[in-house]
Order: structure tokens, then C-alpha cells, then sequence
């Protein structure tokens, strides 16, 4: 299973964010979620908003509530995972960023604060190897 579709949330004071989810299957069953940071810009596949990072409390229970959780999905079977394209990244070291984004879990939907790990190499290389939009991932990983 691999989804892509584009996230455009407004947030309750007008503020909006707008962010590529990647959605693939893992070896253990589980699902990862990618948030996908996009160019800060209006256009259709750009970001006039909050980062990920910043919103990433809002759009995971978002996901949950109209897509995930009517799928089916427990909160047990997804991990979340936050993306940040090498190009998008000038003035920084210029390497592509990815983190785990882990929030609770209410007994109905996920909940903030989040927090965020790195992830390991051979869980990054799974997650490129069965999703071609983010093949790019491997660069993360140092020799």
C-alpha cells in the first residue's frame, strides 16, 4: 500500500498548513506515515504556513480521525514520521532530515505534545525502498 495525497489544515486562529503524506506499509505490519515538509509558497503543492514540525499535533489526530482510524488502523499499527526534503533546508548542513514524531493516545484520537527520535538506517532504507517519492531518503543515512 503506498498513499500520497496533500494536506491543506486550517488551524482554529486562520493560520494554514499544508503537507505531503506518504503512507506505506512495513515489514511489521505496521503503517508509516510520512509528513512531508513542501516549499514554503500557495501554489497546490506548496506551503503558505506552519511547518510540519509546528503542526504536527494538529494533522496526525486530523489523519486519524478522517482517514486512519475509519480504515480500520488501531493507533498501535501507525507510526508517524516527519520529512524535510534536502532542498528545502538552505543556510543547514544540506542533508535531507527525518524524525519519529510520537504523540499519546486519548482512547480516541492522538493527542500533543509531541515529541521526536531519529530513526534507524535500516527503517529508513524499508520505508524508501517501498515508497519511490522519497527513494531520496537514502541519502540521509552516512557512510
Amino acid at each position: 500500500m503506498v498513499v500520497h495525497e496533500i494536506i491543506d489544515k486550517r488551524f482554529p486562529g486562520g493560520s494554514r498548513v499544508r503537507v505531503g503524506v506518504e503512507a506505506v506499509e512495513l515489514s511489521s505490519g505496521k503503517t508509516a506515515v510520512v509528513l512531508i515538509e513542501l516549499p514554503y509558497g500557495d501554489g497546490p503543492e506548496e506551503n503558505p504556513g506552519a511547518s510540519v514540525t509546528n503542526a504536527c499535533d494538529v494533522i496526525i489526530p486530523d489523519l486519524f480521525r478522517r482517514l486512519y482510524g475509519p480504515m480500520g488502523l488501531a493507533p498501535q499499527d501507525l507510526r508517524f514520521f516527519e520529512h524535510y526534503p534536502k532542498k528545502l533546508r538552505p543556510g543547514r548542513n544540506q542533508r535531507q532530515e527525518f524524525h519519529e514524531i510520537f504523540l499519546s493516545f486519548n482512547g480516541t484520537n492522538f493527542c500533543g505534545p509531541p515529541t521526536w527520535r531519529p530513526v534507524p538506517d535500516a527503517l529508513l532504507l524499508e520505508i524508501a525502498a517501498n515508497c519511490p517519492r522519497l527513494a531520496g531518503i537514502a541519502d540521509h543515512i552516512e557512510d
